[in-house]
């Protein structure tokens, strides 16, 4: 049994670091940005990371990429059955992670090769926290599923059980900003992710105008934005999973605070043009609301068009976009139709552009007459779907 209580900032941490599947390298690449000497490896949906405490709040404030932020605090070896695993829990000194006044809820899941039943195992997981506080205090914490202070979410594969702190509490995506969406509403750190698959080496976003025509309520246009101030997409959030935690360093986590919150007080407005547009005007008048919320309404601009008739709103730039599709709206004789005269007006009048489109029905993105420059398999929630990247040539 390995066993994570660190307090110290310098000690390393096991993290895994979740995310959209197919993103995996591009958040290896934007943790060693944020962290250079950080040892990652890739994983499944997500990338483990080993790293000092300021690694994980970086994580919380600063990907874009990241799902959730989970620290390891315990590996029982031999959990071959549910009482072997009650057996090993309940020596383990919880109470040094959390207090008896907090209160913590258990997720489980097993690998493929496990056969296992995830709730009747979070349970024994549970039972054995509780029975090991009121061993120490005759009283045990509450649980509570819907806003509990401390989250723990536990792996068992090959005979072994990983349990982790769930140290971003809650699903980062979710930055804050979206009041109002649509049918089937793009995740965020997607949008950010597609950003990142558009432009890998990092040498046309950060000098080029953006433009969605497709825009829905706004996620693509206000995530490229947010991405071209430098704004901390974790700012937003109220609270963090890791604030319950008993070896959580507030000085350290405020400083790392402070700092990005100081840099909001000096942003300029953009060079650059961040435009979206929608031929639904209920779709537009939700993307200005969230600009309006997320704080850059004067940095991006919103209007209603329809895609097949826009013209380039700016000489040459990138194009990021998640045309309809049968899942998202509804199956429609004329999606192929459009996915052809889409393909035909990108060529004729957004020569100079570097575009990105996203669809899960792959039969529809072969209608598009243009040939990609670049391919990536993506997971648009629970949706496979393609990522394709266009050059239009002046």
């Amino acid at each position: 049994m390995s066993v994570v209580l660190r307090k110290k900032r310098e000690e390393k941490i096991h993290f895994f670091v979740s995310c959209p599947r197919g993103l995996e390298s591009l958040l290896i690449k934007e943790v060693r940005s944020l962290a250079p000497d950080c040892e990652c490896r890739e994983g499944v949906g997500g990338i483990h990371a080993q790293g000092t405490l300021d690694l994980g709040y970086q994580l919380c404030l600063d990907s874009r990429v990241a799902s959730r932020v989970l620290m390891e605090v315990a590996k029982f070896e031999r959990t071959r059955n549910d009482m072997e695993l009650y057996q090993a829990a309940k020596v383990f000194d919880w109470t040094r992670l959390f207090n008896l006044s907090a209160t913590f809820a258990i997720y489980f899941t097993h690998a493929p090769s496990d056969r296992i039943d995830d709730q009747y195992w979070a349970l024994k997981l549970k039972d054995a926290i509780a029975d090991q506080f009121r061993s120490k205090f005759a009283e045990r914490p509450d649980v509570n599923r819907q806003e509990p202070d401390v989250t723990f979410r536990a792996h068992l594969e090959k005979g072994a059980t990983t349990v982790y702190l769930d140290f971003s509490g809650g699903a980062l995506h979710e930055r804050g900003y979206r009041r109002e969406t649509g049918l089937a509403p793009m995740k965020e750190n997607l949008a950010a992710g597609l950003l990142g698959l558009v432009d890998p080496a990092g040498t046309v976003m950060p000098r080029s105008s953006f433009y969605d025509p497709f825009c829905g309520s706004g996620t693509l246009v206000i995530e490229a934005a947010l991405k071209r101030l430098g704004v901390a997409p974790g700012l937003s959030r109220i609270q963090f999973g890791f604030e319950a935690w008993r070896g959580h360093i507030a000085d350290l986590y405020l400083k790392l605070r402070n700092q990005r919150e100081l840099f909001l007080e000096s942003l300029k407005p953009l060079p650059e043009k961040f435009w979206g547009t929608d031929v639904d005007p209920q779709q537009v008048e939700r993307a200005k609301a969230n600009a309006h919320s997320a704080g850059i309404a004067h940095h991006v601009h919103f209007e209603v068009a329809d895609a097949l008739k826009s013209k380039a709103p700016f000489k040459g730039g990138v194009i990021v976009t998640n045309p309809p599709y049968g899942e998202r709206l509804g199956d429609s004789q004329d999606l192929t139709q459009l996915y052809k005269d889409l393909g035909h007006h990108l060529k004729n009048h957004f020569g100079g552009y570097t575009v990105g489109l996203i669809s899960s029905d792959k039969n529809l993105l072969k209608m598009i007459p243009l040939k990609p420059m670049a391919q990536h398999r993506v997971f648009n929630g629970k949706l496979e779907s393609q990522f394709l990247v266009f050059y239009i040539n002046k």
